[in-house]
C-alpha cells in the first residue's frame, strides 16, 4: 500500500518533469524491510529517471553517522541525501546541521532550507535567518562543494499554522528576502 503510494506519486513527478523526488522512508523498527521497500522505490523512480532523495529523519538519515551508513549498506547508485538544514536539531541533541553538512555534502543531492530554535523535538522552525541555523557557513559548505542541486525553502510548525493567506505570504516572502540577500539562491 505505501510502496504503491509512492510509485504513484512519482509517476506524477515524471510527468511533471522532475529528476528528484524527496521523501521520507517508514518508521518500520524490521530494517530489512525498510532496505527492501527503499531499494524496490529506489530502483522505480531510477526507471523513471527520478533520483531518490532520502529526508533528514529517521530511522536512515537521523544525522551524517546515520545517512552514510545508510548509503553504505544500501549502496544504490539512484539513493541520495536531502538536507534538511532544522531537522538536525529536531532528531538529535548537540549536532550543529553545518558540521553534519561538511560530513555528507558528497551525497547530498537537494536541501531543505529551514531554520530552528535549536530545541531537540521543538516544532518551532521561525522565519529564516530567525533562528541558530549558520545559514553563512551552510552556503559556504554548498559553495565549496559546487553544489547545483535544488534548494527548497521549507515552512512548518506555529510559523504559519493557523495563518491567514496575507500572513503565510508575507512570511514566504521574508524568507525567499533572506535566501536571497544571503547569496543561498
Amino acid at each position: 500500500k505505501g510502496r504503491d503510494s509512492l510509485k504513484r506519486r512519482i509517476d506524477i513527478a515524471a510527468q511533471l518533469g522532475s529528476r528528484r523526488f524527496t521523501g521520507s522512508t517508514g518508521h518500520t523498527e524490521n530494517k530489512r524491510d525498510l532496505y527492501e521497500g527503499t531499494l524496490e522505490i529506489a530502483d522505480y523512480a531510477q526507471s523513471k529517471g527520478i533520483l531518490i532523495c532520502l529526508e533528514t529523519h529517521p530511522p536512515l538519515v537521523t544525522n551524517a553517522d546515520v545517512a552514510l551508513a545508510t548509503l553504505r549498506d544500501l549502496q544504490h547508485p539512484n539513493i541520495k541525501v536531502n538536507w534538511d538544514t532544522g531537522n538536525i536539531y529536531y532528531y538529535n541533541e548537540g549536532l550543529c546541521s553545518a558540521t553534519e553538512l561538511e560530513r555528507v555534502i558528497d551525497v547530498v543531492a537537494s536541501v531543505h532550507l529551514k531554520d530552528t530554535d535549536g530545541g531537540f523535538h521543538s516544532p518551532n522552525f521561525p522565519v529564516l535567518g530567525e533562528g541558530i541555523v549558520d545559514f553563512p557557513r551552510i552556503r559556504g559548505i554548498l559553495e565549496a562543494a559546487s553544489f547545483t542541486g535544488p534548494m527548497t525553502i521549507e515552512l512548518e510548525g506555529p510559523v504559519v499554522s493557523g495563518k491567514d493567506l496575507p500572513a503565510c505570504v508575507a512570511i514566504c516572502k521574508a524568507c525567499a528576502d533572506f535566501a536571497k540577500s544571503s547569496g543561498l539562491v
